[in-house]
């Protein structure tokens, strides 16, 4: 049995662990940041062409600016919203104790909102990064084991091969 607790940042690197992994994500990042470069090059050009032209070179100077660095914007805005989730909507979770227990063929996790047995074919995917075991629910939920010590990732690693369960290794993930 393991006791841990998880702090705001580590509540968002899951949501953003979460977000930066998932294909449909990624392309709805990207088609939200091309649909901005787009809106804003037509109301440029419109705008330069019927007459307000520092209005117009203003907003293909942004369209300049996004080709470039509007990946890097989106990133800097879903963070921004995931660490004003994190402070209202999941403060509850932020360093209350986490109890873990590894049974044979399922993982009991207590929280402060009660006990969660979570089977192994309810596991789609286990996720590894460098400080966490992310396991994604068939569900669509994601929870969140912080690596607290050797022994419970060396239990987790006899676990997953016992049980032979879907797993990814992340462990150089950045966002």
């Amino acid at each position: 049995m393991y006791t841990y607790s998880l702090s705001e940042k580590d509540l968002l690197n899951f949501l953003l662990y979460d977000i930066s992994t998932d294909a449909a994500r990624i392309v709805q990042r990207k088609r939200s940041t091309r649909n901005i470069i787009i809106t804003f090059g037509i109301v440029g050009a419109i705008a330069y062409f019927v007459g307000m032209q520092a209005f117009g070179l203003s907003f293909l100077a942004l369209v300049i600016v996004l080709v470039f660095f509007g990946d890097a914007y989106m990133k800097y805005i879903y963070k921004r919203a995931f660490k004003k989730a994190v402070r209202t909507s999941l403060k509850s979770y932020a360093d209350s104790p986490i109890t873990l227990e590894i049974g044979a063929e399922h993982l009991k996790i207590t929280d402060h909102t009660g006990e969660h047995v979570v089977e192994c074919n309810d596991i789609e995917l286990l996720h590894e990064t460098r400080d966490y075991f992310l396991i994604k629910l068939e569900s669509t939920q994601m929870l969140g084991i912080r690596k607290i010590s050797d022994e419970l990732e060396k239990d987790m690693q006899e676990w997953i091969a016992k049980n032979e369960i879907p797993y990814r290794e992340f462990l150089d993930w950045k966002w």
